[in-house]
């Protein structure tokens, strides 16, 4: 009854060719809803514009979205997605979720009085208690021009990557980084603001070692933003390969304006906190309430010294299996029995 009022897309109907035709063009929030147990797919761009839009399944019977090597959603008035679970295995794209390739003039960074070269999205992007199965690079990215993304929000959701960095060296599962161009000039200004990932699993079935988990484009919020702030939480979640052989994230500000929160969560197999976790950060970082173990590559000393405690998760089920969407969590299981382990990361596996 909370739910914003939904226009519904009837199963079998064409999603993109649907929302051309019933999307309006207005400033209040609107909703597109697919129907419960159906499956849809989405083979070219759906560009929700400068519209504010939640797109959504049913939450107690999601709907199954599948890519088709064209598909990709993009935005740039903001977006959540919810309660939908997404086949990704035949999606080209660089990102799931990309910002709009060709961005209004009313959105770029000088009519908000910013100094970047950039395009600014200030409504948030959201993504909630989805699945996402075969992600082959970025769950987000910000495309082919240059955005300041004020926030974007993980939560509830299971991302399962199968990328090994081949195909797109600049990806990231959160990523401004890659060929940007502002106003037909190559930019290297880019960002996420605000960033914040909770009670997710995110896991990738290959190895990988050119990808991270967060890319900027730029670390100066300044250059694109009027001040130097910004956050990224991140709690109560199960990291697994997210990526074996590269830094945690990269160009993360590292300034005391900029706030990391980084508790209760697991990183088996992942490579070097500390690049995402920087020094001069104001940092809200419980090392006790933190595990990491290292597979491909030992663990970090400032990792393990900092910023968590180094211990197997020994997971239940198969880690390198890619997501079931007809079954309940996806058909897998990173229940943890460690010592702490078994008392952090994404809740659902402690259920």
């Amino acid at each position: 009854t909370t739910l914003l009022q939904a226009q519904t897309i009837p199963a079998g109907t064409d999603i993109v060719e649907f929302i051309k035709a019933n999307i309006l063009d207005q400033d209040e929030e609107q909703a597109f809803e697919l129907e419960g147990g159906a499956t849809y797919e989405i083979n070219s761009e759906l560009d929700f514009g400068t519209r504010q839009v939640t797109f959504r399944g049913d939450k107690t019977n999601r709907p199954i979205v599948k890519f088709g090597i064209d598909g990709v959603i993009r935005t740039c008035g903001g977006l959540k997605i919810k309660f939908i679970n997404f086949d990704c295995t035949e999606q080209a794209s660089n990102g799931v979720v990309e910002c709009t390739s060709n961005p209004p003039a009313s959105l770029a960074a000088s009519n908000f009085g910013h100094p970047g070269s950039v395009y600014i999205l200030q409504n948030p992007i959201i993504f909630q208690e989805c699945f996402f199965r075969n992600v082959p690079r970025c769950l987000f990215h910000t495309g082919y021009s240059a955005w300041g993304v004020e926030d974007v929000r993980v939560t509830d959701c299971i991302v399962q990557l199968d990328n090994n960095g081949s195909t797109f060296g600049d990806g990231a599962v959160l990523s401004t980084c890659g060929d940007s161009y502002f106003n037909g000039s190559q930019s290297w200004a880019g960002a996420i603001r605000n960033i914040t990932i909770r009670n997710s699993t995110i896991y990738n079935i290959k190895k990988n070692a050119k990808n991270r988990m967060i890319r900027f484009w730029s670390n100066q919020m300044g250059r694109i933003y009027n001040s130097q702030y910004g956050s990224a939480t991140i709690e109560n979640c199960t990291f697994s390969q997210t990526f074996t052989d590269k830094e945690f994230a990269n160009n993360t500000p590292n300034r005391a304006e900029y706030t990391i929160t980084f508790n209760n969560n697991i990183c088996y197999d992942c490579w070097r906190l500390q690049k995402f976790i920087q020094g001069n950060c104001t940092k809200n970082v419980n090392k006790s309430s933190n595990t990491i173990w290292g597979v491909t590559q030992s663990v970090d000393s400032t990792d393990k010294g900092s910023y968590a405690t180094e211990e197997d998760p020994l997971f239940a089920g198969d880690i390198t299996q890619p997501l079931d969407l007809a079954q309940p969590n996806g058909g897998v299981n990173f229940r943890a029995s460690g010592s702490i382990s078994s008392t952090i990361g994404d809740p659902r596996w402690r259920e």
